[in-house]
């Protein structure tokens, strides 16, 4: 059985780059800069990507020709590891969720120190968004670390790992990551990394449903490991208006070389098996036997479906990924207690909350609509 107090996680090779440090300031790069430990992966990167390997602080850099990398993207909660940070040289004056400050301790636990110190018009921390990537054409077991202070990365790249690695069933999702040179409202161009897919939105909505097709592996850890990091409030979302702004101030155009950024993560849950159709048909038929009208009287009655629901949300993942308990995370907004702790009252309550929320979900999932079509469930998600 799994140790409880180690947790799982993938090896790190080297970092993806987006620039480099002249020594008086960072600068930007167009094409894709690769540092690791390790010569041997770097001289086998610069036959694939162009380049020549020099030795660098500890260990060595490239510099490419290519300002795109084929990648295998692992499952991972990129939104869940995001923060605004301030950093001085090499040390990190202050980090925030943008409304609570917050200390982060050598193990990854974060406390709120008191509210955040930002200007929200005029913000001292930039956002930090770190992305894991595996490269195929590459020797070795791992993966390589990106961190960026991209505005559009910290906006585009969660929702795009999450599409990926749903669509491919939890898999190594195939893609490519790039560096798209883009214009705000200043003159200059600033640099963003992003993720592309060989698929089209529609062949990757069709791949989620039916199952993956490509011959990818499967990179799964215990269920205690996690990627996902403290579960704090995730900062407001940036006003339209305030993105090119700070991309022009040069929020992207800043590389890494000025953060370490250290902190190890783990990888998150391994995910289940592709969902099937008969799974679906099961929690359709759930909804519809068990409409708030319809619901049984007994605290037991409820718990037992409450739970027969659970176990169908996730095996058909219609709750978010990397989410272990859904009706729980659903009960920590409106109770100080799990649910199966709650009077027959404010059970009853939950329940009906939790069946309509449910049923929502199901009518707006491509495969539930299906389902719906062909078993007449409009009463029960409508």
């Amino acid at each position: 059985m799994p140790i409880d107090v180690i947790g799982a996680r993938y090896r790190e090779l080297g970092r993806l780059r987006l620039g480099e440090d002249l020594g008086d300031r960072p600068t930007a790069l167009e094409v894709w800069r690769l540092t690791s430990p390790h010569a041997d992966l770097l001289e086998a990167a610069s036959e694939l990507y162009g380049g020549s390997v020099d030795t660098w602080q500890d260990g060595y850099e490239l510099t490419t020709t290519t300002a795109e990398l084929p990648v295998l993207v692992p499952a991972q909660d990129v939104a869940a590891g995001q923060w605004l940070e301030l950093w001085q040289g090499s040390t990190i004056a202050r980090r925030c969720n943008g409304t609570e400050l917050v200390s982060m301790s050598s193990s990854g636990e974060a406390t709120i120190l008191g509210p955040c110190q930002c200007d929200p018009e005029a913000r001292d921390c930039k956002p930090t968004t770190v992305l894991r990537v595996v490269i195929p054409d590459l020797p070795d077991l791992g993966v390589w670390r990106l961190v960026t202070h991209s505005v559009y990365a910290a906006i585009e790249l969660p929702g795009a790992v999450t599409l990926l690695v749903r669509a491919h069933g939890g898999e190594l999702a195939p893609a490519t990551i790039a560096i798209e040179s883009r214009r705000g409202t200043g003159r200059r161009p600033f640099m963003v990394p992003v993720l592309r897919s060989p698929l089209t939105l529609t062949e990757l909505t069709e791949l989620e449903v039916a199952g993956p097709s490509l011959g990818t592996g499967r990179l799964e850890s215990s269920a205690s490991a996690s990627l996902d990091g403290p579960h704090l409030p995730q900062p407001a979302p940036l006003a339209a208006s305030e993105v090119p702004a700070l991309e022009a101030a040069g929020a992207s155009a800043t590389t890494d070389e000025d953060a370490p950024h250290g902190d190890e993560q783990t990888p998150g849950p391994s995910v289940p098996p592709i969902p099937k159709r008969a799974q679906w048909e099961d929690l359709g038929r759930l909804l519809r036997s068990n409409l708030p009208t319809n619901l049984p009287k007994s605290a037991p009655e409820l718990i037992s479906v409450l739970v027969e629901l659970e176990e169908l949300m996730l095996e058909t993942r219609l709750w978010p990924l990397g989410e272990v308990d859904p009706l729980d995370a659903a009960a920590a907004k409106h109770h100080s207690k799990p649910w199966r702790q709650l009077e027959p009252a404010g059970l009853d309550t939950f329940a009906k909350r939790a069946l309509m929320v449910a049923g929502t979900l199901y009518a707006d999932h491509r495969f539930g609509r299906l389902i719906i079509s062909e078993l007449d469930l409009e009463e029960a998600t409508g």
